[in-house]
């Protein structure tokens, strides 16, 4: 599945993006074969979540 890292890094798919992708995103960013764009998208729903974002500084 490396060989998509390409495609992830032209379409500037970073942690925050990631969770929030579709089947139909994959295939727009040109992840054609249908088992390699299951498969991708099975695994990134079974990443767990991100972490909250820190609490802003006290003033």
């Amino acid at each position: 599945m490396g060989r998509y890292a390409a495609a992830f890094e032209a379409h500037e798919v970073d942690g925050e993006v990631l969770p929030c992708l579709t089947m139909d995103d994959l295939r727009d960013m040109g992840i054609g074969a249908v088992g390699a764009r299951r498969k991708l998208y099975c695994a990134i729903q079974r990443l767990p979540p991100p972490p909250p974002p820190p609490p802003p500084p006290r003033r």
